[in-house]
């Protein structure tokens, strides 16, 4: 029996090839039927679907269904990529927008501190001195 892999010849009734031990025949599931070459999609004793083709439908189905997931993944990073951007120029138009407001903000202290609570101070400091050297 050669091997369809590597074309070695092995002896009659193996199940794997001496050479490069790929599988060389295969066992039908519902009639334990030997000796079936792997080539085959069905069982010739009683014509049930081999097993080596259901898994070859549920690889299929598998790589259809990792699709459909990296699909869905690939939307979910884009989604959260342009939700960061999104997010970082919000971020930057904080910045921007705060520094103009700290230097009003201090603007509007230095404006209260000389207009209405330094002339207070000194109010309060020329009364004092008034009361403690008696001048009018």
């Amino acid at each position: 029996m050669k091997c369809p892999k590597c074309n070695h010849e092995n002896a009659d009734g193996a199940k794997f090839c001496s050479n490069c031990a790929t599988q060389l025949c295969q066992v039908c599931p519902s009639c334990n039927a030997t000796n079936i070459p792997v080539e085959a999609k069905f069982c010739p004793v009683c014509g049930n679907k081999l097993n080596l083709i259901a898994k070859e439908e549920e690889l299929v189905n598998e790589c259809e269904r990792l699709s459909k997931e990296e699909k869905l993944l690939t939307l979910a990073l884009e989604e959260y990529a342009y939700e960061y951007k999104r997010f970082k120029n919000i971020w930057k138009v904080g910045i921007i927008l705060s520094i103009p407001c700290f230097f009003i903000f201090s603007i509007l202290i230095w404006f209260a501190y000389t207009n209405y609570f330094r002339p207070q101070y000194e109010l309060k400091l020329l009364k004092k001195y008034k009361e403690k050297y008696k001048l009018q």
